[in-house]
């Protein structure tokens, strides 16, 4: 038996195939797109991909170089910005930034919550395809998987459109996704 006033948690989207160029990401971008907008949802898109073509779809460059300046990508998720390098990764992590620090309002319909956000890619994220080591890259998974977490109970849906390969970041979606 649940409570009504039990948190009901978002649904978690892995747009995901191992193939490139099969749709994952207009799929992010036009079906979720729709789905904010004729169900009122506020939806999250995450750009999980290090080739950022999502964001290049749908965040102007110059607003983008701002983000990336402020720290506003995905590779913050994983690591906070003053500690990543290239082949290595930070093990003792604080919490995930909040949703609102590394995300952007892409729409919202007004007089009402529903908002589609983005938290934009980042060719950063390659780096997690280069470090073979997975228990190195244990912190790191956790503190994406607290940051989805967090999303869900704010958001209504969240959608991870990730990277045409098998590889580190893969596993962190599979991880996270319910659907």
């Amino acid at each position: 038996m649940t409570s009504k006033n039990a948190l009901k948690l978002a649904p978690v989207v892995a747009v995901l195939n191992m193939k490139g160029g099969v749709g994952k990401t207009t799929i992010s971008a036009h079906v979720m797109r729709v789905l904010y907008l004729k169900l009122l949802k506020r939806t999250l898109l995450v750009d999980f991909d290090p080739q950022f073509n999502l964001t290049q779809t749908v965040v102007p460059q110059v607003t983008y170089e701002k983000l990336k300046k402020e720290n506003s990508t995905i590779l913050s998720v994983m690591e906070p910005a003053s500690e990543i390098s290239l082949f290595t990764v930070t093990t003792k992590l604080p919490p995930p930034p909040k949703l609102e620090d590394v995300s952007v309002s892409l729409k919202r319909v007004s007089g009402h919550p529903a908002e589609l956000r983005l938290v934009p890619g980042d060719f950063g994220l390659v780096k997690y395809s280069l470090i073979d080591d997975a228990k190195s890259l244990a912190p790191i998974k956790s503190r994406f998987k607290d940051f989805i977490a967090n999303a869900r109970a704010v958001m209504d849906l969240v959608c991870i459109d990730c990277n045409p390969s098998s590889s580190f970041m893969t596993l962190c979606s599979l991880e996270v996704a319910t659907h």
